[in-house]
């Protein structure tokens, strides 16, 4: 029975088709992460388009508010305007007629009384009947006047009142607009964060590739050395068989890639400025793009020194090449990389070497 045991446990194995564990490749963890990482990058890519979008709405309905605010503004200033002046006028006025009234009926009052106390005739008495109605016909004039500005007080009532609903229409398009701003920031601050998330995943991924990809050996054994990049932060990397393109934002150090004479340091064409060092042996090393060169022809460096600085500091994604040449010809220059300053160091460039 023991022997039937042993026998089973030995063979059921290979009757199951059952197969012993293969251990999973450094290159395998590697290629899953990539995997990974590139699912993460679209679903960040997806969502800053969304937040775009957002942000676009919110501009245009910023931008039709500010158009519907601005014109209540001209609006109403224009209404103080005319309101201003009809006071002014209308004030003015008041005054004016009351005198002329007050006037007018203490003139008409003598010329009454006078001539009830005076016997002067009948010519005397008819010119005074004549003066009299014309103080009368004045004196009703002025009061028609005076009736006309109170009409007119009526009206600067209904103009006061269509000025308070301007000033509630600007406090309430005021208030709409500084909501509309409020989430205009909160969104732009989650629109940044979100490029910083896919820039920081796009560097993973640039130096999961670099781990992924064959060493050129034969290029490496003719040089007889590595560099290190040219740059500290880059937030990703494009690379075949010549240079290497770094994909960076900000102001930061360009660093020699190893030890060497400038033999030129300037602009080139279009392309921006560039340092080119010469290493000995037919060997040079170029860095071309968004940088200012510090360095001089002549000026001999060792590994890592500073020889420009990045010029432009805003948030556009800048390049920077860089390339390894042996006797002119440019050489697989991702193979000569010391590899630690890409994965195990994340990309630090020290000081000196």
């Amino acid at each position: 029975m023991r022997l039937k045991l042993i026998f089973l446990a030995v063979l059921l194995p290979f009757l199951l088709g059952a197969k012993a564990p293969f251990p999973v490749s450094k290159k395998d963890d590697l290629g899953k992460n990539k995997e990974q990482i590139l699912v993460k990058i679209m679903g960040q890519r997806k969502q800053i388009l969304k937040v775009s979008r957002e942000i676009n709405s919110l501009e245009k309905s910023l931008g039709a508010g500010n158009n519907k605010y601005l014109s209540v503004i001209r609006r109403k200033r224009k209404l103080e305007g005319l309101i201003y002046r009809l006071q002014q006028g209308l004030s003015k006025n008041r005054i004016k007629l009351r005198g002329a009234h007050d006037k007018t009926q203490m003139v008409l009052n003598r010329v009454i009384i006078s001539s009830f106390e005076k016997d002067e005739g009948a010519s005397h008495l008819l010119s005074n009947n004549i003066l009299v109605g014309d103080l009368k016909e004045k004196l009703v004039s002025i009061k028609m006047a005076l009736v006309e500005n109170r009409k007119m007080d009526s009206e600067m009532k209904v103009l006061s009142k269509r000025m308070n609903e301007y000033f509630k229409t600007e406090r309430e398009l005021s208030g709409l607009l500084s909501g509309l701003e409020y989430k205009k920031k909160i969104k732009a601050q989650d629109y940044l964060k979100r490029v910083k998330q896919k820039d920081r995943l796009q560097s993973q991924l640039s130096k999961l590739k670099i781990g992924l990809a064959p060493v050129a050996k034969n290029t490496a054994s003719s040089i007889g050395f590595r560099f290190i990049p040219p740059i500290k932060d880059y937030l990703e990397t494009e690379y075949k068989s010549r240079g290497i393109k770094f994909k960076f934002r900000g102001v930061q150090d360009i660093h020699a890639p190893y030890a060497g004479v400038v033999s030129y340091a300037g602009k080139l064409s279009t392309f921006g400025n560039v340092v080119m060092i010469n290493h000995g042996g037919e060997i040079r090393s170029i860095i071309l793009g968004h940088f200012i060169p510090r360095v001089k022809k002549g000026l001999r460096l060792a590994k890592g020194d500073r020889i420009g600085v990045t010029s432009v500091n805003d948030q556009k994604k800048r390049e920077l090449y860089f390339d390894v040449r042996l006797k002119n010809k440019v050489q697989n220059t991702f193979s000569l990389i010391d590899k630690q300053y890409i994965t195990a160091n994340a990309g630090v460039i020290p000081a000196k070497l």
